[in-house]
């Protein structure tokens, strides 16, 4: 779903000419390529603080991208409710998953 949600992601790009800011761009690719690739090391970082780091970075990259919405500052997409409802998501699920895997880690 990711994979074809980027799809999709750079299908609007590229129609509705957006334009491009290489430093949000890359941190993107960064959490796009951690989401892809996972799945096929979940079991090797499973109890390390690697998991944490990228669980945090793509909730990260995602609650700024919520907050820039919230600002008026993307390019394409008006301040709407879903954009409040889903950071608050965003940031009740640190909370909730950082105790989580703290308690199922051993740190």
């Amino acid at each position: 779903m990711h994979i074809i949600h980027f799809g999709f992601l750079a299908a609007s790009v590229g129609l509705n000419n957006l334009p491009i800011v290489p430093v949000k761009l890359m941190g993107g690719f960064l959490a796009y390529g951690g989401i892809l690739c996972c799945p096929f090391f979940i079991w090797k970082i499973w109890k390390t603080a690697s998991l944490l780091i990228s669980f945090y970075y793509v909730g990260f990259v995602m609650a700024m991208t919520f907050l820039a919405r919230i600002r008026g500052e993307f390019v394409g997409a008006d301040p709407e409710v879903f954009h409040f409802i889903s950071l608050c998501l965003v940031l009740v699920s640190f909370g909730l998953a950082g105790v989580q895997l703290y308690r199922l880690s051993s740190f």
